[in-house]
């Protein structure tokens, strides 16, 4: 069975411990999981929104042991999120009795094929101790592979990396990429930046079902019942000619038709046929041309010129 390992993405991502005795029902009222859900070992997507639904942070909420969470996360540029996390914990923490703590533990992920029923039905998040390792084992719809985070000591984990060298191919940052890009996976400063809200990425799953009080509830209630966001994440893919520059993050994105702005790109990879990447639409572009065929969508980039299509929307 072929193993990848990788290094560069998850540099930023960082391991938080929450413990107390009000530590489950605080998490209750500030988070979207439900953490009475959670078994000891597993976890559940989530987020800490701001009253507008806006995302203020994004992580993987683990259950370790009674009123013992963990949160695992990618703190992005500077680790502006992992601050952003910190502080809205302390703004709303009054006189619960818990205690926050920003561990010293990193990671590298292994990505590996799996043939068997599991890619269809995945796994739950599930944690296997070893030692002084966590092996945090996630879904395969992130990367459409068995995707594990390895969390030790950084001194760990490169007697880890060093003994188990033979095992592995290493993975790039540009092949990480197109994997996430290519499932439609959002990533921290990308896709996921406090100006937009979880359900604009396909991000529902991390909104507990019938989840009591939490700030921004209203707002992704009301969304919900609207039937849809305002914004969707889609995948899209184009060819580049005439010598036209590549796509780039940022670029607007032009409804041909009447060169009007419907969206902006967030991620792209170029390839040897020419580029993908994702970008955040109008819902009400997607709801003109579903009748038509979302593929055949008259779309190009505003900079470069490129002509793309939409290959896939995200799910509400």
């Amino acid at each position: 069975m072929k193993k990848w390992i990788h290094s560069t993405s998850c540099s930023t991502w960082r391991w938080c411990e929450i413990k107390g005795v009000d530590t489950e029902d605080f998490l209750k009222r500030l988070t979207t999981v439900q953490p009475s859900s959670l078994r000891p070992l597993t976890g559940a997507p989530g987020f800490l929104l701001t009253p507008r639904g806006k995302i203020q942070s994004a992580f993987i909420l683990w259950q370790l042991g009674e009123n013992h969470f963990a949160f695992e996360l990618d703190s992005g540029k500077n680790e502006t999120w992992i601050q952003r996390l910190q502080e809205t914990i302390n703004y709303y923490h009054f006189s619960e009795s818990i205690e926050f703590t920003l561990t010293d533990l990193r990671c590298v992920w292994i990505l590996e094929e799996e043939k068997s029923n599991s890619e269809l039905n995945p796994p739950l998040y599930r944690i296997e101790k070893d030692k002084d390792f966590l092996f945090c084992h996630h879904p395969f719809s992130y990367y459409g592979k068995k995707w594990t985070s390895i969390w030790a000591s950084q001194n760990e984990l490169n007697i880890f990396t060093t003994q188990n060298k033979n095992k592995f191919y290493e993975i790039s940052e540009h092949e990480i990429e197109e994997l996430r890009i290519k499932h439609l996976t959002p990533r921290i400063d990308f896709e996921i930046t406090t100006e937009v809200n979880p359900l604009e990425l396909g991000l529902r799953s991390g909104i507990a079902e019938n989840k009591g009080c939490y700030p921004g509830q209203e707002v992704i209630e009301k969304i919900i019942s609207l039937g849809s966001p305002a914004k969707k994440l889609v995948l899209f893919s184009g060819k580049i000619k005439n010598q036209n520059p590549l796509p780039v993050k940022n670029e607007e994105l032009i409804d041909k038709t009447d060169l009007q702005s419907i969206g902006v790109i967030t991620s792209i990879v170029s390839h040897s046929n020419g580029f993908q990447g994702l970008a955040l639409i109008k819902n009400s572009f997607l709801k003109k041309n579903k009748s038509n065929n979302i593929s055949s969508a008259q779309l190009m980039t505003q900079n470069s010129k490129s002509s793309l299509h939409i290959d896939k929307v995200c799910n509400d």
